[in-house]
């Protein structure tokens, strides 16, 4: 197939699962970014900056907030985890926007509000056809479809 026709394929397509895809790949890739830097060049910083807003436990919810955000990235990228990740991100998003830049005006905090309304969607929807989840489930719907054929057979 010419790559002409895979693109007329895709864009003709009522299959919602390729906006899901790429909303994902792009969502994922966004987090990646977002948490490398504070992953790898200044946990400490990051942590004190979290200390300074109040947060109770900062020392411990500054890195999990940081490794969700690089570690949860990667996942949603692969389309696994994606509603535990997504719940994980929701929180994350919301301390970003009601804590962290409550009282910046709305164009510096709109894109965690974003971001927060695009995790909310991953947890109540999913992945996706085109993700690890979905490929994980389907295979195991079928070893349990096998198992019960096979045990159906036996009787």
């Amino acid at each position: 197939m010419k790559c002409s026709q895979l693109w007329k394929k895709i864009c003709e397509s009522n299959d919602g699962n390729v906006g899901f895809m790429l909303m994902r790949l792009f969502i994922g890739a966004m987090f990646i970014m977002h948490g490398y830097g504070k992953v790898f060049g200044g946990l400490e910083g990051f942590t004190g900056y979290v200390g300074k807003m109040g947060v109770p436990l900062f020392s411990v919810l500054a890195p999990v907030a940081a490794f969700a955000e690089f570690g949860g990235g990667i996942l949603l990228v692969l389309g696994l985890l994606t509603r535990v990740v997504s719940f994980l991100l929701v929180c994350d998003m919301c301390v970003a926007f009601f804590v962290a830049h409550a009282t910046a005006p709305f164009h510096v905090k709109e894109l965690a509000l974003a971001y927060l309304f695009v995790c909310l969607m991953f947890f109540f929807k999913g992945a996706g056809k085109y993700s690890l989840d979905h490929l994980i489930q389907s295979s195991s719907c079928k070893n349990d479809a096998l198992e019960n054929d096979t045990s159906q057979a036996k009787q």
